[in-house]
């Protein structure tokens, strides 16, 4: 399998979507936020440097608001899958009070 490796978008309501690409031998991720195709926020977890990225305080994704929130990630060994994982609160339609969610968005083999 060849880099960049596009997973599969996890979606956070109909329209807010994260979409992770896999990049720089397995050590890297870009991870973009969507509201539909529009573009509105993105970053990059790089595994030694920034495994660990703190989100925008309040980041909007049309109707779903990540109020606070981490994206970490773990790179793929022998023995384990990589991962991104996104651990946050939010509010959505019909959710006003926050709610927590972690979640894996994105996973991968070694070599896929």
């Amino acid at each position: 399998m060849s880099l960049p490796l596009s997973l599969p978008a996890y979606f956070l309501n109909t329209t807010a979507i994260v979409q992770v690409t896999i990049v720089y031998n397995y050590y890297t991720a870009n991870v973009f936020f969507y509201n539909n195709t529009l573009l509105v926020y993105n970053t990059t977890l790089m595994d030694q440097e920034v495994p660990k990225v703190t989100l925008p305080t309040d980041l909007q994704i049309g109707t779903f608001v990540i109020h606070s929130g981490t994206l970490t990630l773990k790179i793929p060994t022998s023995y384990r899958q990589g991962t991104v994982t996104l651990n946050c609160t939010y509010t959505d339609t019909g959710v006003t009070e926050p709610q927590n969610l972690d979640a894996v968005i994105a996973s991968w083999d070694l070599n896929q």
